[in-house]
């Protein structure tokens, strides 16, 4: 189960009958964004609470990315796509967590 998967799964278990479906984020859609958008994240729809989100989570990497620009590109893929992002992480250190939240990035990170 990918990261993506996991979310979803996360989320209708923590809110039954109020998500949908996960659905990939489909390459027609993808074509509209940036390409250093699409290869930095892993995308899918969701419909969470009655609003359509996107979940993204950062793609493998070999240096982690710096938080700020994490959130930049966060926010960057919200004004592309028109969507609500929803960020998926594995793991977050308290540091991060923090500027995440002070920042008002959503992120799940699915137990």
């Amino acid at each position: 189960m990918n990261d993506l998967d996991a979310a979803a799964r996360y989320l209708q278990d923590l809110l039954p009958d109020m998500v949908g479906e996960l659905e990939p984020w489909s390459s027609s859609k993808a074509r509209t964004l940036p390409h250093f958008l699409t290869s930095l994240f892993g995308l899918a729809e969701i419909d969470l609470l009655g609003n359509r989100v996107l979940l993204a989570n950062v793609l493998k990497q070999a240096e982690p990315m710096p938080p700020s620009r994490l959130i930049a590109q966060v926010h960057r893929l919200a004004e592309k796509a028109g969507l609500r992002v929803v960020l998926v992480l594995s793991g977050v250190s308290p540091y991060v967590r923090s500027r995440l939240i002070e920042s008002r990035v959503d992120f799940v990170v699915p137990a």
